[in-house]
């Protein structure tokens, strides 16, 4: 999968950024992958718990947001110096698109 200058590859479990190889664990690769395969689309804590952990969300588990936390240190910035993912507040996390 490509989108912007983010390469992933699912089968060899590796993800390129800018032409660089990113040390992702499993987990950050399983939630680039799902930000890339639904860019633009606002992701519920709900939704990532269940799709990328395989778990229900229980009350005031901060897993998703560990993860996202962790990720976005691993991501360089864009071009135009923003994050590559957007928290919405109460309502879950975005993969930027290109303005």
């Amino acid at each position: 999968m490509i989108y912007q200058d983010i390469e992933v590859f699912p089968g060899k479990q590796e993800a390129y950024c800018q032409g660089q190889l990113l040390d992702l664990t499993t987990t950050e690769f399983s939630l680039l992958s799902h930000f890339i395969e639904n860019p633009g689309q606002t992701l519920t804590k709900e939704t990532l718990s269940l799709d990328v952990l395989g778990k229900r969300l229980a009350a005031f588990d901060r897993a998703i947001d560990m993860h996202v936390s962790n990720l976005r240190k691993k991501l360089p910035e864009r071009e135009d110096g923003k994050s590559r993912i957007k928290t919405l507040r109460g309502r879950g996390y975005l993969l930027i698109e290109e303005d």
